[in-house]
């Protein structure tokens, strides 16, 4: 993790993706969609490429849906964006996969 300062402020930077400035007004920015995919990637030992990517086996199903559902939960994109930021997948797929991690979060 880097720690850079600003004028009047602290930003936070983990793998060059800007994830907080702390200042006078402390407020939290959003992850970029590209660091919740490489975070849930290194969670499920696979690589960003794999997320975004065309195979469709259990484990890697699986965290996609996490990674949608964490992209609609912490950003401010659209169902059609998560599925553009995850290989050009439709808004259906995006709420669907939502909705089953949503069901495996509460059982």
């Amino acid at each position: 993790m880097i720690v850079q300062s600003l004028w009047r402020g602290l930003m936070c930077v983990v793998d060059g993706h800007h994830v907080a400035t702390v200042g006078p007004n402390i407020r939290t920015a959003k992850p970029s969609a590209k660091f919740i995919i490489h975070q849930v990637a290194a969670q499920h030992g696979l690589q960003p490429d794999d997320l975004t990517g065309q195979a469709r086996f259990g484990p890697l199903v699986k965290a996609r849906q996490e990674a949608m559902y964490r992209l609609s939960k912490e950003t401010r994109l659209s169902s059609s964006q998560i599925g553009k930021a995850l290989g050009g997948r439709d808004h259906t797929t995006v709420l669907y996969g939502i909705a089953r991690h949503a069901e495996r979060i509460a059982a």
